[in-house]
């Protein structure tokens, strides 16, 4: 949602606007949450953040393929962003988690693109 949201402020294709419109409250919810345990309780922020799935149900065609086309931008992030990291092994390893993740969760979410069709 954060790369959705940030494309936000370039101009957006009519799907992602209707993306967020249609799904922004389940994420402002937990960004709130994030926010306020940010500010008093780091472990509370990093057991959330390593600890919640954001599940959408009822996705249709359209909601799938922006979701995918966010993953596969936050991918590409992830990667330059490692590859300037080569100095820092501790932040390389982090990001090289992430997205050895986001990667899982692409596939995942291709595959319920073409069970889907």
């Amino acid at each position: 949602m954060v790369f959705l949201e940030e494309a936000g402020k370039k101009r957006q294709p009519a799907a992602t606007r209707s993306f967020l419109k249609k799904r922004g409250a389940l994420w402002r919810s937990l960004d709130e949450q994030l926010t306020t345990l940010g500010q008093s309780d780091s472990q509370g922020f990093s057991e959330l953040m390593m600890d919640q799935d954001v599940v959408l149900e009822d996705v249709n065609a359209d909601e799938l393929k922006v979701v995918i086309q966010a993953a596969e931008g936050v991918i590409r992030s992830l990667q330059r962003e490692t590859k300037q990291e080569q100095q820092n092994q501790d932040v390389a390893g982090g990001l090289q988690f992430e997205l050895t993740e986001m990667k899982a969760l692409l596939k995942r979410l291709k595959g319920r693109r073409t069970s889907s069709k």
